[in-house]
């Protein structure tokens, strides 16, 4: 495998309740990808993603970063959660997952080095949500309900201003992120 290369993984939805890789998968894989130079240089101790869904991203990045890094992924779709196992499986990776919301959860106080995350952006009125695969796409009326609750989750996990790499700006927020860390969104 070319070391600047992201490889796809092999992946299979048992269920209509997980959300299925598309455009917006894609494009982050190609993102991670065109970082992955940099992110080898951070070699991150920590790889967290949120929301997982079907394990393809934190599958690709647990591949490409050779297992020197801890693999973690936390879900609210326990559907989301399985696929997930099971695509690392299926892959030779070890990835831990664990069913939540977000990172409330966890108590992993500065220990992120890598936080992706694709959260659900598309408009929603409220209610709107009844199954559980709609929590991978309804992000509220502005789309931006699990982004601005992340936001302020990663101010209590990344602590004061430093020297960051960011690739999208969460709103105003860069002055969250503890140093060397990284978030792609």
């Amino acid at each position: 495998m070319n070391s600047s290369k992201l490889p796809t993984p092999s992946y299979r939805l048992e269920s209509e309740q997980v959300y299925d890789p598309s455009e917006d998968t894609f494009l982050l894989l190609d993102a991670l990808e065109n970082d992955l130079p940099i992110l080898k240089s951070v070699k991150p101790a920590l790889v967290l993603e949120i929301g997982p869904g079907s394990g393809v991203v934190i599958t690709a990045l647990s591949l490409a970063l050779l297992r020197t890094s801890f693999f973690m992924a936390v879900d609210i779709n326990h559907f989301a959660c399985s696929t997930t196992a099971q695509t690392a499986d299926k892959n030779g990776s070890k990835v831990d997952v664990l069913c939540g919301d977000l990172v409330s959860s966890l108590r992993l106080g500065n220990l992120i080095d890598l936080l992706v995350f694709n959260p659900p952006y598309v408009p929603s009125n409220e209610g709107e949500e009844t199954e559980l695969i709609d929590k991978a796409w309804a992000g509220s009326d502005l789309g931006r309900f699990s982004t601005d609750k992340c936001v302020h989750i990663s101010i209590k996990f990344f602590g004061g201003m430093q020297d960051s790499s960011l690739r999208t700006l969460l709103s105003d927020n860069i002055t969250y992120l503890r140093l060397a860390s990284v978030i792609l969104v």
